[in-house]
């Protein structure tokens, strides 16, 4: 009722700000509004909010910041508004998000990105570039370890791939996306938590979908690897056997490493110990014989080298060869230097 009393241009701003955030800058208020109101006339504005107690204001630096009195008071304006004036708004921030660089400038883009678009939003374009920048927002949140908020963009992701055509290029980004999120909120709530493993079935069940080429074994892997490390090897053993025939098949000199890294872990976690030693340790001769700088950082995950020789010092350890052991760890994690 009290918004009601203010007038349209007083409302247009608080409209603006709503869709900005819970704390925003004059500067931010014009880009929202575009051409609609001059610099003067949005300070104007903002200090009837701030007189009337909408907003609160001070300054930072040589800013001047205001800041919504309540999350709630901020919800009910921007509940007010119409959805076309949302969508344009938001439309509007995002492309000047876009536009600056930091963390907080991807984050940003992408969720007023989303909130431009159409329910009903079907152009594979405009999809494929919403994807882009969530997944480019999710990829920033992980490196800062907010890996809850990787996951909700993750998530809104997903949903747009979802809506584009069927095709194999599709098919693959939906999988990816799945297993990145299931592995973000792994992260987030650790691997016994139900909606976790709900995530990893969720992918794990449409990469049935997906055309069985070499490149899958990665996205294969992760998956292995949450059902192995859990102990859950009834659902990983299929898995493997999947990674194992599409690593037959592949020509990448690689693969054969990576095979037997996979296979290792698997062999180790059902107490195949010397077994499982041994195929990670020929995953690391096998890797070494590609020269350093050629055997693949995947995801940014460093040279897998490193985690075959930790699983072989496991196996070593456990076998009572501690030397032996410590050798290899030692070298293994020298890769990483």
């Amino acid at each position: 009722a009290r918004l009601d009393r203010l007038g349209d241009t007083t409302k247009r701003v608080a409209f603006a700000a709503s869709v900005h955030g819970r704390s925003f800058t004059r500067q931010g208020i014009e880009i929202a509004l575009g051409v609609e109101l001059a610099p003067d006339a949005v300070a104007d504005e903002l200090r009837k909010l701030a007189d009337e107690g909408y907003v609160t204001e001070e300054t930072r630096g040589t800013e001047q910041v205001f800041t919504f009195s309540h999350a709630l008071v901020q919800e009910a304006i921007g509940e007010s508004m119409t959805f076309a004036l949302r969508r344009k708004v938001n439309a509007r921030l995002s492309q000047w998000w876009s536009t600056q660089s930091g963390p907080e400038a991807i984050q940003r883009r992408a969720r007023h990105l989303v909130q431009s678009l159409a329910p009903e939003e079907s152009d594979p374009d405009v999809l494929t570039r919403a994807i882009e920048a969530l997944e480019a927002a999710a990829q920033n949140a992980a490196g800062e370890v907010a890996n809850l908020e990787a996951s909700q963009f993750q998530e809104h992701a997903i949903g747009f791939a979802e809506r584009l055509p069927d095709t194999k290029e599709s098919r693959r980004k939906c999988l990816h996306l799945l297993a990145s999120r299931a592995y973000s909120l792994a992260l987030f709530r650790g691997y016994g938590d139900p909606t976790v493993e709900e995530a990893y079935q969720r992918a794990l069940s449409f990469s049935a979908k997906v055309d069985q080429e070499e490149d899958l074994v990665f996205t294969l892997y992760g998956l292995f690897s949450f059902y192995a490390s859990r102990g859950d090897y009834r659902d990983s053993a299929p898995i493997l056997r999947r990674i194992n025939r599409l690593s037959l098949d592949s020509d990448d000199p690689k693969m054969p490493s990576f095979l037997h890294h996979t296979q290792a872990i698997q062999a180790l976690l059902r107490g195949r110990v010397s077994r499982g030693a041994e195929l990670a340790a020929r995953s690391i001769t096998v890797a070494d014989e590609l020269g350093d700088g050629l055997f693949f950082s995947h995801s940014g995950a460093g040279d897998w080298r490193i985690y075959s020789g930790s699983w072989a010092a496991l196996g070593m350890a456990v076998q009572g060869r501690w030397r032996e052991a410590e050798t290899t760890h030692v070298k293994a994690v020298h890769l990483g230097d």
